[in-house]
């Protein structure tokens, strides 16, 4: 009775070492993850957009104790494993990448590409043979891309572009290779949307110390654009501060008083188109992004005029811009 019973222990001892050994049974593993979102991106901007998320790896029918689990994403929008990209309605891509750790030093690459640099991942089997784990991807893209126009931009995964590489072990982890038996695939798509945006800066027009204004006094100043490309925008100036002011009339006043120099402001060297919002005789100045900076030159004069009283005179000039 208890010789019987000896051997049935031992026969059990035996069939659990010879489970836990196998290091080459097939061994079904998925993986679940969500679309990558950067949402709304202003390329003009020197801020990077950084987003991340999980990927849950849930393996089953594990007949060792550990597997070593190898993700490998390709790069379907063009572009390499260290420069991704997403591709939208225009000829420039919007580059991105994503990567295996949060400070963005190393691509999450692939067992099929050089050099490989797939994520690994340690299973280990529950007494059921199952396992599961979670890993974090990091999204990150360099910005500016000033060149990149607004629109709708995404990159696909297909099954073409993700693969998992399955092997079981006892102790020592295997390397990660394509030559590791494969598991399925699965798909996601990265997206962005590049919204349109202008930055303006101005300078000031200073006309300098004047006499006796007998002719015209002349003096220039920039308005410097950076708008987003392909983005068309509309430059106005106001009438300014000075009493009675209108686009074709401007007044500047002098401090510690009220008096005033009337000058004007244009678009052209000539001194015959007003600047101004568009009424009352002005214009406004016109031009598409280039996603690179311009400069639009403000014409400044000062017609002839009797009776100015010594004194410094200033005006200040909100420009505003539309687009």
């Amino acid at each position: 009775m208890n010789a019987r019973l000896v051997r049935h222990l031992l026969a059990c001892g035996l069939f659990a070492w010879l489970w836990w050994a196998g290091s080459a049974y097939a061994i079904d593993c998925t993986v679940t993850m969500s679309d990558i979102e950067f949402g709304e991106v202003n390329v003009l901007t020197t801020t990077p957009v950084g987003v991340n998320g999980e990927v849950k790896v849930e393996c089953t029918d594990m007949t060792t104790k550990f597997a070593r689990v190898c993700l490998s994403f390709g790069s379907p929008g063009g572009g390499t494993v260290a420069n991704r990209t997403m591709t939208g309605t225009t000829a420039t891509p919007l580059a991105y990448n994503l990567y295996q750790n949060a400070s963005h030093t190393t691509p999450w690459g692939s067992v099929y590409l050089t050099p490989a640099q797939p994520r690994s991942v340690t299973m280990q089997a529950d007494s059921f043979g199952m396992a599961t784990a979670t890993v974090m991807y990091y999204g990150y893209m360099l910005l500016p891309q000033a060149t990149v126009r607004p629109g709708s931009y995404s990159a696909i995964y297909t099954t073409a572009d993700t693969s998992m590489n399955v092997q079981g072990y006892v102790s020592t982890p295997p390397a990660c290779s394509s030559s590791m038996p494969q598991g399925t695939s699965w798909t996601f798509t990265v997206r962005a949307t590049v919204v349109s945006d202008c930055n303006i800066t101005a300078t000031n027009i200073d006309f300098g110390q004047i006499g006796l204004i007998s002719g015209p006094v002349s003096a220039n100043g920039n308005i410097s654009v950076t708008c987003s490309a392909g983005t068309a925008y509309a430059l106005a100036l106001n009438n300014g501060t000075g009493a009675g002011a209108t686009p074709t009339s401007r007044k500047m006043t002098r401090d510690g008083g009220t008096e005033t120099l009337t000058y004007g402001l244009y678009v052209d060297a000539t001194h015959n188109i007003a600047w101004g919002d568009g009424t009352g005789g002005s214009t406004t100045m016109m031009s598409t992004g280039t996603g690179v900076t311009n400069q639009a030159t403000v014409y400044g004069m000062v017609p002839p005029q009797a009776g100015a009283a010594p004194g410094l005179y200033r005006d200040t000039i909100i420009v505003t811009i539309t687009y």
